[in-house]
């Protein structure tokens, strides 16, 4: 038996009762949606929050360093820490 099937058989063996095949059924039960794949489109993700869910989306991450490097620059904070602070996954969106 493989090492990952171990881990889930003896120490989260109801993992499939947690599991659910329906997105809108997931996000209307979320505070917080993360997205970490391109096959989900971002709009209809954010079709279906609630004013008071957040949305990380790591796939589209890139789109965000323009703002951080200019975060970075009205704060005064040099580059090389706005560049360990940007690999961090903390920007969040709620529309």
């Amino acid at each position: 038996m493989g090492s990952n099937r171990q881990f889930i058989e003896s120490v989260i063996p109801h993992i499939g009762s947690l599991l659910c095949d329906d997105m809108q059924t997931v996000i209307a039960t979320a505070d917080l949606v993360l997205i970490g794949t391109q096959a989900v489109a971002k709009d209809h993700v954010t079709s279906l929050l609630r004013p008071d869910q957040k949305l990380i989306d790591l796939m589209r991450l890139e789109e965000f360093r323009p703002v951080l490097m200019a975060t970075a620059v009205s704060k005064e904070i040099h580059p090389l820490e706005m560049s360990r602070r940007a690999r961090i996954p903390s920007t969040t969106s709620t529309a």
